[in-house]
């Protein structure tokens, strides 16, 4: 018997998986087993679905969650690296610090390209809401990021950041 299997969840968390999306110990935690069993699951099992019909990416732009959803995923994986390379103790290096401001800046840019394209900004203030909000995180991730760093480098940080504005 599979805890993995038998959990609703277990189909996605498999993909997630497969994906390199999460690790084998954060399954491990997740579903309460051993990385052993995580990866017998992996390697053994397989967990039937019934089959989702094909949705045209056309079709699937159309909803604002959507992308929303998509550009979410990534700046995920952008604050995950970044923590990654941030969070080993040492003084981080002022480039790693620098690719990851960027690559934040950049998504906070997409999100407010991608409402300004499907006119949500001037369709009620529930998408402008969501937008400050979006800002509010940008600007807590990056004082994040800034008190890890010694005050010299985080002066070439924001330095840095007013270059690029």
């Amino acid at each position: 018997m599979c805890k993995i299997c038998d959990s609703p969840i277990g189909l996605e968390w498999t993909q997630k998986l497969q994906k390199g999306n999460i690790t084998v110990a954060e399954m491990a935690l997740k579903f309460k087993t051993t990385v052993a069993e995580v990866e017998d699951h992996n390697l053994n099992h397989e967990i039937s679905v019934a089959v989702v019909p094909h949705v045209k990416f056309s079709e699937k732009i159309q909803d604002p969650d959507y992308l929303l959803d998509k550009v979410e995923s990534i700046l995920d994986r952008v604050e995950r690296w970044l923590d990654l390379n941030v969070d080993d103790g040492d003084d981080p290096d002022p480039r790693t610090i620098d690719r990851g401001t960027k690559l934040v800046k950049e998504m906070r840019e997409t999100i407010k390209l991608v409402y300004e394209l499907q006119g949500k900004f001037n369709k009620g203030d529930t998408y402008h809401q969501q937008y400050i909000q979006i800002q509010g995180n940008y600007n807590q991730f990056v004082n994040n990021a800034l008190e890890q760093m010694c005050p010299i480098c985080q002066q070439k940080v924001l330095e840095m950041m007013e270059e690029d504005e």
